[in-house]
């Protein structure tokens, strides 16, 4: 009845992040982005239009096009669960080995409202190795 927010399990990261998704409630779903963070290959990367809303979200974007990062972080209000399901569902359907994020793609091509917020200068990590798990422990520590 109020929503959710979902958090990747291998990210770490302030309280600020949800209290940032919390305070910009309005579209159906909202993505945690690093607006400042240099891009690469491996990020999930997004591109928002001018109204704040989130046209692309994948791996395959052009980094020096992309407005951010997603970081793992969404709020999903409650109106949206059951269209954002169907769209996970078609997506996985389609190839089991998409990210979910794909199903996110989904539902903003099937009319779904998406925003984007800036996180802001924040520690934040994902832990995909050792040297992040030891970047994580120094977040960690600091929260």
């Amino acid at each position: 009845e109020q929503g959710a927010v979902i958090v990747n399990g291998d990210t770490v990261h302030p309280s600020a992040v949800e209290e940032r998704l919390l305070a910009a409630r309005g579209p159906d779903l909202l993505l945690a982005m690093d607006a400042a963070k240099p891009l690469g290959a491996e990020e999930m990367k997004v591109l928002v239009a001018g109204d704040g809303s989130l046209e692309r979200i994948g791996k395959a974007l052009d980094p020096r096009a992309a407005d951010g990062e997603y970081i793992g972080v969404a709020l999903i209000e409650a109106a949206a669960a059951e269209p954002l399901a169907h769209a996970l569902e078609r997506t996985w359907r389609r190839d089991p080995s998409l990210y979910y994020e794909d199903g996110f793609q989904e539902f903003i091509d099937a009319g779904g409202r998406v925003g984007a917020v800036p996180i802001g200068t924040v520690a934040w990590v994902e832990v995909d190795d050792a040297a992040d798990l030891e970047r994580a422990r120094k977040v960690a520590e600091r929260l």
